[in-house]
């Protein structure tokens, strides 16, 4: 699909963005299998976002990368889409944390946890400042 967008005509620009926003739906999806087929204890795929606590960190460690990187693309190719879809993801994985996978933690663990959350919303707010003022 990326490499359709890439190779697709300037005056598709429509069928275009549908062909990234298809390849980075796909790319979140696959990422959530593989992480499930890693867990997978009886052969059986299953997601268990709050269950066992290694496997609840791992999803929402992953969220939180995959909407940062999604961030991070998004500056570079001006795509204002895949930023707020990223910015969402990482929204979901903040929720994520805040309400299941907390509560699993002890309280050093848990503050480490808080405290790395903050550095990528950090970031990512930092990108968006930047952004902001580049598209100005």
């Amino acid at each position: 699909m990326l490499a359709g967008a890439h190779f697709c005509g300037e005056k598709e620009d429509s069928f275009k963005s549908l062909l990234k926003a298809g390849a980075a739906v796909l790319l979140f999806a696959l990422m959530n299998i593989e992480i499930a087929h890693y867990f997978a204890e009886d052969g059986k795929l299953h997601f268990n976002f709050s269950g066992e606590f290694a496997e609840a960190v791992t999803y929402t460690l992953a969220w939180a990368l995959y909407g940062a990187a999604a961030c991070a693309v998004s500056f570079f190719n001006k795509s204002k889409m895949l930023g707020k879809c990223g910015v969402i993801i990482i929204c979901a994985a903040l929720v994520k944390l805040a309400l299941t996978d907390l509560w699993k933690l002890d309280t050093l663990y848990r503050i480490c946890g808080v405290f790395g959350m903050a550095v990528l919303l950090i970031a990512v707010a930092f990108m968006f400042q930047k952004y902001n003022k580049t598209a100005e």
